[in-house]
């Protein structure tokens, strides 16, 4: 009897003395099916059976492959594979003078944006680097733990000046950006 240690494949009863046929390579979401193993040999199934065996599958991490398609004059330091087993973080492609990094997205339209492959993703990935012009900011303004106002700003202009908040028995003083006042 040949038993097999990998789910889907079911034990092989085999007339002593023998020759079996090998069964079909079982899959893995993520890895590359190497063989069965016989401990820390490769199975031979040309040798007759003369015991019960177990086999157990050897499994290789697959390597996906990361495209990047960058505008002229755009550069990454992004890694160019990934596996199963991790976690990859996206970080700002370089961009030339005068333009601003508009982030990663998965589709040629800038529709669906993206900051990192989550580990247990399988398949090769493209990703598409945006250049905006002048990007736009977003200055959130709170009062405590309560939110007053969220303004948008374009790099290097002002942006508009909310109207003071009011609170009953306080007197404004200003908005301060941690420690120190923002102007």
């Amino acid at each position: 009897k040949i038993t097999f240690d990998v789910e889907g494949v079911k034990a092989i009863e085999v007339e002593h003395g023998k020759v079996v046929e090998e069964p079909a390579a079982p899959t893995k979401d993520g890895y590359t099916f190497k063989g069965w193993m016989n401990g820390d040999a490769a199975y031979d199934w040309t040798k007759e059976v003369k015991a019960d065996v177990k086999l157990t599958a050897s499994w290789e991490v697959t390597k996906y492959t990361i495209t990047y398609e960058l505008p002229d004059g755009v550069k990454t330091d992004n890694p160019a594979t990934y596996t199963i087993e991790e976690e990859v973080a996206l970080k700002d492609a370089t961009v030339p003078e005068g333009k601003y990094f508009g982030g990663w997205f998965t589709d040629k339209d800038y529709k669906t944006p993206a900051t990192s492959i989550v580990k247990g993703s399988t398949g090769d990935k493209t990703f598409y680097a945006k250049l905006n012009d002048n990007p736009t900011f977003t200055l959130t303004l709170k009062d405590g733990e309560k939110e007053f106002a969220t303004i948008k700003a374009e790099k290097g202009k002002a942006a508009e000046k909310p109207t003071d908040p009011t609170k009953v028995g306080y007197t404004f003083k200003g908005w301060m950006n941690g420690e120190t006042g923002y102007d």
